[in-house]
């Protein structure tokens, strides 16, 4: 299994130390930050899978600091505070925190709720998957997979992709994509947004001028295609037959020609290969291969 990372963010020593020891007690990778401008710059460059935030901070209080991360990032966020009055507790919801926890806690309580926050969320190290399948992140190594094949990105470009897949389905207006990755005097710089959302729809993209993937909202911002679609789950072709397509993040080979059957990667054979029924028969759609289990016909292969 993983190892999940938690990153506390508090400016008092020794509870950082106390919930470490604790957390790593517990088989957890622990970071640490004493300021809420810090924990922002630790985790643009290395997100953990959750965040344990504490409110009351010198500088940039707790609330500041999750709103300013919500600009860029979804981690879940676990606010500790000493503040017991319900509007303060609104506020740190409202702000964008997904728990709040009052002090002082029991410890095993936070672990509860740590467990509980990370079960929502898969692993920080696991690629981000979007574009209809077609985008695989792989944020460890900085690596961008788009239909199986590596593409150079620039830091900026991989930024924005990055952003905007950690939030792909979802609609990003252009302020949050310019002070998420340029920064809050960009904020009103939609021109240099458009310049790069061109750059990375020549290298995401089959046809840039027709895009499938990066979707403009006019007026807005912009929209990167789910990891699957709605369509995208289970299909009925001759003969009532439920089939599911296979993303081509995972090594899916898209020359769709009768005599070109698929090619999966290593990592899809694997997965196949543990299923209760083996894949069998395949069809060519207008929208890739499809595969299905040969002694299951009517059980589709999860994409």
């Amino acid at each position: 299994m993983d190892q999940r990372t938690v990153l506390i963010v508090d400016d008092e020593p020794g509870l950082r130390e106390l919930v470490r020891i604790n957390l790593e007690h517990s088989g957890y990778a622990v970071q640490q930050a004493e300021s809420g401008v810090q924990a922002l710059e630790m985790i643009r460059e290395q997100p953990p899978d959750i965040v344990i935030l504490d409110v009351m901070m010198p500088e940039l209080d707790g609330w500041e600091t999750c709103r300013r991360l919500r600009e860029f990032s979804q981690v879940p966020v676990l606010m500790l505070t000493a503040k017991v009055e319900t509007r303060d507790i609104v506020t740190g919801l409202e702000s964008g925190a997904d728990d709040y926890l009052l002090k002082p806690f029991n410890m095993d309580e936070l672990m509860a709720r740590v467990k509980a926050l990370l079960r929502r969320v898969p692993a920080a190290n696991r690629p981000v998957i979007a574009g209809n399948g077609e985008i695989s992140i792989d944020k460890q190594k900085r690596e961008t997979l788009v239909r199986g094949e590596p593409v150079d990105l620039t830091p900026t470009e991989y930024d924005l992709l990055l952003m905007l897949a950690e939030n792909a389905g979802k609609v990003m207006t252009h302020d949050e994509l310019l002070q998420g990755v340029w920064g809050q005097e960009y904020s009103r710089d939609n021109d240099y947004l458009k310049v790069y959302i061109w750059h990375l729809r020549r290298k995401i993209e089959q046809d840039p001028r027709a895009p499938k993937l990066l979707l403009t909202e006019w007026g807005v911002g912009y929209r990167l295609a789910p990891s699957v679609t709605k369509d995208e789950g289970c299909r009925s072709v001759a003969g009532g037959t439920t089939v599911a397509r296979l993303p081509a993040a995972f090594g899916l080979d898209q020359q769709c020609r009768p005599d070109h059957p698929p090619t999966l990667s290593a990592a899809w054979s694997s997965n196949l290969g543990r299923m209760s029924s083996p894949p069998g028969p395949t069809a060519c759609t207008a929208r890739g291969w499809w595969i299905w289990p040969a002694r299951s016909p009517r059980r589709a292969v999860p994409g």
